[in-house]
């Protein structure tokens, strides 16, 4: 029995073929324009005999399954992809079940099971061009009348950092100042030359810091797991384990947070988190 899974990113999509939890073939397609990527997408799918379909897709998108626009990608920064419904498209043209989420949904369910039990409820924080949020609670994805946006949760601005928000909504948002969008405005420099400098570093833990404190202290989390690109640099998880405890002071406390080097990590399953979630999702594992 196959399941098919895309993860539908801002630079590549990938898609997927699973069996008995085992991954038997994948693609990646850079992510065109949506005619041109989809139809790449379906192609591979289709060639395969399909249960379901599990789709973890940048957004913001409808989750509300009882919306009619359920599927529809809306105020995106790709703005070719604004008004898309991908949940439509697959549906109408592979004619199985298809389950959606977004994408960084799907990387905390994909983590979550990867966890085998270990945990219970943890926080999948993306930091990459932008910067996105999933929540995993007793299982089950956290969506609330609407999927969480915390990637544009409002932060406290260093005081010497001057430099403007790349976010057009939010002058003082997370995804504004600690994306990588922000990194490169920040700095124009190469990731070569940014790994190289304390500084960068710093400033990211800071503001990263901030974010994880609040999502802790709003979902009290066994886990949070920070993937990305911008979380491969060796610096940031120990600058922001610093600020994290720094600003906590001691206030809130239990046994999961205790120790950060344990409660704040990197991802089992690596660059794989989403894709797998998607497969998670096609099973109708959540």
């Amino acid at each position: 029995m196959y399941y098919g899974a895309i993860e539908a990113g801002g630079t590549k999509f990938r898609a997927a073929v699973y069996q008995t939890d085992r991954l038997v073939k994948e693609i990646t397609i850079p992510t065109e324009e949506p005619e041109e990527t989809m139809t790449a997408v379906i192609a591979f799918l289709d060639a395969h005999p399909l249960k379901a379909v599990g789709i973890g897709a940048f957004g913001p998108v409808i989750l509300d399954p009882d919306d009619p626009d359920f599927g529809l990608i809306t105020s995106t920064p790709k703005e070719k992809w604004r008004n898309f419904n991908i949940y439509r498209y697959c549906a109408s043209r592979l004619r199985v079940p298809v389950h959606l989420d977004t994408d960084v949904g799907a990387a905390a369910l994909g983590e979550y099971f990867a966890a085998r039990a270990a945990v219970k409820n943890l926080i999948y924080v993306t930091v990459g061009t932008g910067v996105g949020v999933g929540v995993v609670c007793a299982g089950k994805i956290f969506r609330g009348a609407h999927h969480p946006e915390l990637g544009h949760l409002p932060i406290a601005r260093r005081a010497d950092d001057v430099h403007p928000s790349v976010c057009p909504y939010h002058e003082n948002c997370l995804e504004g100042l600690a994306s990588g969008r922000s990194l490169q405005a920040r700095y124009s420099i190469t990731p070569a030359e940014l790994a190289a400098m304390d500084a960068v570093w710093e400033l990211e833990g800071y503001y990263l810091g901030q974010a994880l404190l609040t999502y802790t202290l709003a979902f009290a989390p066994d886990r949070i797991i920070v993937g990305g690109g911008v979380a491969n640099q060796v610096r940031l998880l120990p600058a922001i384990r610093k600020y994290f405890d720094a600003l906590n002071n001691g206030y809130y406390r239990y046994p999961q947070m205790i120790d950060t080097e344990k409660f704040i990590t990197t991802p089992a399953l690596g660059p794989d988190a989403g894709l797998y979630g998607a497969y998670r999702l096609a099973r109708g594992d959540e």
